[in-house]
């Protein structure tokens, strides 16, 4: 899986709406005075708490775009901002959502966000939406996570976003249903007992072919090779080393290869291939197993 193609979009939002210089450099105290306490006097109001003072952004904005929000609390105009991604357009609360600290300085490259290096497989901290007006096309909620400069070897310490809140944000974009996360699923039934291979999936691409691996703790595993070039429809499984699709499972005692058979392709893009299979393996009632119902949805 790739686990960081939402991350990467995500930045991309944060640069179009928040226009943040791409130069920065540690927090200091002088950064961290506002020069005053309390909301802009607009009635928009973005403020955080870290490193002892109050930040509040004097040009809160926000945009709902490919079933997401992004919100940047930017202050004065050297690129200073507080940036929220949340990968949803509906009102509840977030852990997945993407949140940085620009300093809007230009003599060092970085920004904190709530991504540990040690563990950077997940974002810490939470947003709450808590309201979306659609009439007036506004957005209010709160948040706060843990920001790690983005330079390792600077040595710097976390830093804490606190009491974080976001009220009355003007919104440009439409909001729409939050589009749906594929899973990846493989399965069949081998002599009527269903086997799920989803939790241990592999992709691997070789010598113009895509071989889908799957694997169960028993060990049992299924593995279809298909040519790449392929498009949706439905295809014969044969046993030649350079046809289309060729099939084979294993389990504790042996492996079977299939011997006649079909693959249909359901669909194939975005990076993603969904399809349903079925075959026989053995000849002469040597090896004699029925594969049916076998199912697909996998990244690639």
């Amino acid at each position: 899986m790739k686990k960081f193609k939402i991350l990467s979009f995500l930045m991309v939002l944060i640069s179009a709406i928040s226009f943040t210089s791409c130069d920065t450099e540690p927090i200091d105290s002088a950064l961290n005075n506002t020069g005053g306490t309390g909301n802009t006097g607009g009635p928009a109001s973005f403020k955080v708490n870290f490193g002892g003072n109050t930040y509040v952004a004097n040009n809160p904005q926000a945009m709902i775009m490919s079933g997401s929000i992004t919100i940047a609390g930017v202050r004065g105009t050297g690129g200073e901002s507080v940036n929220l991604v949340i990968p949803a357009t509906t009102v509840g609360t977030y852990t997945n959502a993407l949140m940085t600290y620009n300093t809007g300085s230009t003599t060092n490259l970085g920004q904190y966000a709530n991504i540990n290096p040690a563990m950077p497989q997940m974002p810490n901290g939470s947003v709450k939406i808590t309201n979306i007006d659609t009439v007036n096309k506004k957005i209010s909620g709160t948040f706060s996570f843990t920001g790690y400069w983005s330079e390792a070897s600077a040595n710097l310490p976390s830093l804490a976003f606190t009491d974080g809140t976001f009220t009355n944000i003007p919104y440009t974009g439409t909001v729409g249903p939050t589009p749906e996360v594929p899973v990846q699923q493989y399965s069949a039934k081998i002599d009527g007992t269903t086997i799920d291979y989803s939790d241990d999936i592999t992709v691997a691409s070789s010598g113009g072919f895509m071989v889908i691996l799957g694997l169960t703790d028993a060990p049992d595993s299924m593995n279809i090779r298909i040519k790449q070039t392929l498009t949706p429809g439905t295809y014969p499984i044969t046993t030649g080393l350079m046809d289309d699709v060729t099939a084979q499972f294993s389990n504790p005692s042996d492996s079977f290869e299939a011997t006649s058979g079909t693959l249909t392709i359901i669909s194939k893009a975005n990076g993603w291939i969904k399809g349903t299979f079925s075959f026989v393996t053995g000849v002469d009632g040597v090896g004699v197993h029925q594969v049916t119902d076998g199912t697909f949805n996998v990244e690639y």
